[in-house]
């Protein structure tokens, strides 16, 4: 995916943003960004997607530099995911195990724990495509899938839990897919507002990191 600067006019840029209402705006400032000139930064498909021809923008790619200073977490941020929210439902499941024999232990180490896998940009990308499958799904371009199957998380979509379960093993190996099934099935505080994707990407997470969690304590 390649990331544009689009800079125009205070009002050409509220009217781009307007236009383009739930296409997928990567990010937006309009503080006026590099030169004093405003900006968003959108990204190929929605590109494609707007009339250009309405608009007098000057483009050039910049992917170099969005891609370095985007993070993962304030990705998901800005979907309503904090990580106060992931550390709450995580702890909704918690048990009392050695090195972590209370909840304000567990949180510590859970939080420390979580840092380090979000760290790792394999699982950034991994967690990224739940973000983007819930984008598009939302907006109903899913190929092959229903909008209503979608809405409704049927049995006949598995895509996300293959994806739950990748971010789960990937995290914390085998322990980390016993932990995802936990979560995926009390879905604890944020997990049961998520979508079809993100509710299981999240879980995934959790699940992992909760293994590596209790695996660590251990060892400390």
């Amino acid at each position: 995916m390649i990331f544009y600067e689009v800079k125009a006019s205070d009002s050409q840029l509220r009217q781009c943003i307007d236009d383009a209402n739930e296409m997928l705006v990567i990010d937006e400032d309009l503080d006026h960004g590099l030169h004093g000139i405003p900006q968003i930064y959108i990204d190929h498909w929605t590109l494609n997607n707007f009339a250009r021809s309405r608009y007098s923008f000057i483009l050039r790619d910049y992917s170099s530099h969005i891609m370095a200073d985007r993070d993962i977490r304030n990705v998901l941020k800005s979907m309503g995911i904090t990580e106060d929210e992931i550390v709450t439902a995580a702890l909704e499941l918690f048990f009392p195990h050695p090195g972590v024999e209370t909840r304000e232990k567990a949180e510590a180490m859970f939080r420390k724990e979580m840092t380090l896998a979000l760290s790792d940009p394999n699982l950034a990308l991994l967690i990224y495509a739940g973000v983007l499958l819930e984008s598009e799904g939302a907006r109903a371009n899913l190929p092959n899938l229903k909008p209503s199957d979608y809405e409704n998380d049927l049995t006949c979509l598995i895509a996300d839990e293959v994806l739950g379960l990748s971010v789960a093993k990937y995290v914390g190996g085998y322990k980390g897919l016993f932990d995802y099934v936990r979560y995926d099935k009390a879905k604890p505080g944020i997990l049961a507002r998520l979508g079809p994707f993100m509710d299981d990407v999240i879980a995934g997470l959790i699940g992992g990191v909760s293994a590596n969690m209790y695996t660590r304590a251990v060892l400390d």
